[in-house]
Formats: structure tokens, C-alpha cells, sequence
């Protein structure tokens, strides 16, 4: 599972370039002296997807600099075009890591490998205010990596594999990896949906434990207190006469109460359990939605890449 969400940034991308038609001018190639082609893009500017999208379009990817023999010759390159390196986007990117820390980890948008070399400026990455997930250089006019909110809008520089296989988007592969996270997403969701179910009915079982218990403490008390009226007059035949008086009452009080307590009881029970069919139901219900639309979603995802594949 590790892998696989690793994996999701540059399986993402990859699906948003293969599927995009649209045709643009190809721009200036150059080559460094390690042999590695470049397409460095200054003019035309896009966001960090778009930019990975347009090198795919060209047969290439946003170029990848993880070594230093890679990075000096990349360095050399950049200032032999510019005396002030642009803004340019290159394909590195956080796996959208909100921790703000300088030592979090990079990948690489071609294959989400882990990039071990480091090109940082002074105090970078700092992924400031949680939200700078990808990678650019020029923001001092130098080849020094910077991390930046990923819809910056800037330049970028595309690389050409030694190996065409590498930068091709297996998409057979991407609809396998994609339908196995939708598949886990939808078995998480029934679990958690059987998770429910039961919390539901243990809260339920234990209102109606509860009732009961109740209704027999109440049950007792009233109980209790017939047994100590009739053991009064029996100790105290004196009081015949006045318990002959109100006796009548009193009896009828508490004959009354074992009705009312019983029938708050049988009240109480059904307005807990239609609350409890309703709250169930409305539940339920809005989860088979949601299953439902997500279902769906697996199967036009799954039907879309099966075409482009």
C-alpha cells in the first residue's frame, strides 16, 4: 500500500498526459556536456502538472537531477543559455508531505523513486505554510532547488531519457494500480460500514439494558413501599382506622404508578427504537450512496484508462 500511494503523484500525471491532445510548438533543445538533451521552456509557463504534461507531449520528462556529476552539468548548461537563470520547474515533488521540515523526502516524477541528492538553497526546503510540494530553480538567478507551491505558474525544463521505455507511462500498469486503490478504498468504506452497523446496534441493546433496569429499580421501589405500608398497620393495629381511611388512596396511588411507570416504559422503548430505524436508515442509506458513486467511479476510471491503454 506504501508503494502504491507513493506512486500516485506521478501515476496522476501521467495519466493527465496521455490523455491531453492538444498540439504545441516544440522549443529549443540543448545538450550538456554529460550528453543528458534538455528542452529548457522559459517563455510559455504552466503549473507543475501541466509543465510534467507538455515534456510527455515532446517524448520527454521534467528533468530529474539526482547526482552531482548530472547536476554540474546541468548547472554548466543553464548558464551557458542564461546569465540569470529563469524560474523553471524540474520533477521533483513531495508526495504532498504537509510536514514543514528540511529534511523531508523527495521523488522523482518519473518513476517516484526517492531522490538521495540535494541541490538546496540556504534554508530550503521550508515548505512554507504546509503547502510547497514541488521543486523549481532560478529563484536566485542559480541552479539551487527550491520548493514551491506546485500551481506556480512558471517555466520549466524537460529531459530526454537514454531509454525511451523510461519515460513512456505503462498505463496498463496505472489502471492496475488505480483499480487496486479504488478496490481498498471500497473495501475500507464497507468496513467501516459494518463498523457502524454494529456500533449502532450495541448502542441500541444497551438503551433497552438500561430501561430495563431502571424499570425494575423503579419496579422495587414501589414494591418496597406497599410491603412498608401494610408492615405499619400490622405492627400498629391503632392505625387500622386512619390506614382504613386513606388505605384506599394510597394503594390506588401506587397501583397508578405501576401502570404509568410501565407504560412510560413501553413509550420510552418505541421512541428509542424509531429513533434508532431512523438514524440507522438515514445512515445506511447515505452510505450505500456513497458506495454506489464510488463504484461507479472505479468502473469509469477503469474504463477510460483500458481505452488509452
Amino acid at each position: 500500500m506504501k508503494m502504491l500511494v507513493r506512486n500516485i503523484s506521478w501515476i496522476l500525471a501521467c495519466l493527465l498526459a496521455a490523455i491531453s491532445m492538444r498540439v504545441t510548438a516544440v522549443p529549443q533543445s540543448y545538450t550538456a556536456g554529460d550528453g543528458t538533451v534538455y528542452v529548457v521552456e522559459p517563455e510559455a509557463v504552466y503549473n507543475w502538472l501541466q509543465a510534467h504534461t507538455e515534456c510527455v507531449r515532446q517524448e520527454m520528462r521534467l528533468a530529474v537531477i539526482n547526482n552531482a556529476e548530472k547536476n554540474q552539468a546541468f548547472d554548466a548548461l543553464l548558464r551557458q543559455i542564461y546569465d540569470t537563470i529563469p524560474l523553471l520547474w524540474i520533477g521533483h515533488h513531495d508526495n504532498l508531505n504537509r510536514a514543514e521540515t528540511l529534511n523531508r523526502k523527495f521523488y522523482s516524477i518519473v518513476d517516484g523513486s526517492e531522490i538521495k541528492f540535494t541541490n538546496w538553497h540556504t534554508e530550503e526546503p521550508n515548505n512554507q505554510n504546509y503547502n510547497e510540494h514541488c521543486v523549481n530553480v532560478g529563484l536566485w538567478g542559480d541552479d539551487q532547488w527550491n520548493d514551491v507551491n506546485c500551481d506556480l505558474e512558471i517555466g520549466y525544463v524537460c529531459e530526454k531519457p537514454r531509454e525511451l521505455s523510461n519515460v513512456s507511462c505503462d498505463l496498463e500498469e496505472t489502471r492496475k494500480t488505480v483499480y487496486e486503490l479504488n478496490q481498498e478504498l471500497s473495501r475500507d468504506h464497507e468496513n467501516h460500514q459494518n463498523e457502524v452497523q454494529g456500533m449502532l446496534n450495541d448502542n441500541r441493546i444497551r438503551t433497552q439494558s438500561v430501561l430495563h433496569e431502571w424499570q425494575q429499580s423503579s419496579t422495587q421501589t414501589l414494591a418496597k413501599s406497599q410491603k412498608s405500608l401494610n408492615d405499619m398497620v400490622a405492627s400498629k393495629p391503632y392505625l387500622r382506622a386512619v390506614i382504613n381511611d386513606v388505605g384506599p388512596s394510597i394503594k390506588q396511588i401506587i397501583h397508578e404508578a405501576y401502570n404509568e411507570l410501565a407504560q412510560f416504559s413501553h413509550e420510552a422503548q418505541q421512541t428509542i427504537d424509531g429513533n434508532n430505524v431512523d438514524t440507522q436508515t438515514s445512515i445506511m442509506d447515505n452510505s450505500k450512496e456513497f458506495q454506489q458513486k464510488l463504484d461507479g467511479n472505479t468502473k469509469a476510471v477503469d474504463g477510460l484508462l483500458a481505452q488509452q491503454a
